[in-house]
């Protein structure tokens, strides 16, 4: 910035400098939110995505332990409880292409229920098959 003789800066200089700021302070505060809105959302509840990797398909069954990872999952998440169900997505003629139903439960079942469903693409043998999984947590 160049100033006058009387050390004034002009008004484009001053406008300038205010700009500055006020993009820096912008930046400053987003960066805050975003930081502090994401961390309750990476602490609270239970990652589907870790329980469908754990899901198998072996002699036209659906399989998979599901139970140690849920445990797991209660821990880390904050949550009271929660109960996993996995059953296979129905075929071309209407019916389970697969037999075998999947249900877990760990904790206690008390307070506000959520539920999330995910449809998930399961490697097998034959190719690869879709298989619903339903999550229920209470916090």
């Amino acid at each position: 910035m160049r100033m006058d003789k009387k050390g004034d800066i002009g008004f484009m200089e001053a406008m300038a400098a205010a700009m500055a700021v006020t993009l820096v302070l912008t930046a400053f505060i987003g960066a805050v939110a975003i930081h502090a809105g994401g961390q309750e959302d990476v602490a609270r509840g239970v990652d589907i995505d870790a329980l469908a990797d754990r899901i198998s398909i072996s002699d036209g069954r659906i399989e998979g332990d599901l139970g140690e990872e849920l445990r797991f999952q209660i821990q880390i998440g904050g949550v009271r409880g929660a109960s996993v169900r996995c059953e296979s997505a129905p075929g071309p003629s209407g019916g389970p292409r697969f037999e075998g139903r999947l249900y877990f439960s760990a904790g206690t079942a008390e307070g506000a229920m959520s539920v999330e469903r995910k449809l998930c693409s399961v490697e097998y043998d034959g190719g690869t098959a879709l298989v619903n999984l339903e999550v229920t947590t209470w916090r």
